[in-house]
């Protein structure tokens, strides 16, 4: 039998939730992009356009925004 792979938004998704899930564990604030880049090791181009899609769909939301170490600031996500 074929194993079947796991496509790239499924593994952004996963990130969302287990961040999600530990960040209301310990008080801490959803994920940004950037940290799921660095997380999965995926291209930046990669994980934003599959945020925008879960976006879109509605499995993730904007709860916020954040100032990062380049001085820019970005959104912060979480499973809606």
């Amino acid at each position: 039998m074929k194993r079947r792979k796991t496509s790239l938004k499924t593994h952004v998704f996963n990130t969302v939730e287990k961040w999600s899930n530990q960040s209301s564990e310990t008080g801490g604030t959803g994920i940004t992009c950037e940290k799921i880049v660095f997380l999965l090791g995926m291209r930046h181009q990669t994980v934003s356009a599959r945020l925008s899609e879960l976006l879109k769909e509605e499995k993730i939301k904007i709860i916020g925004r954040q100032k990062i170490s380049s001085g820019r600031t970005v959104r912060v996500y979480e499973v809606a």
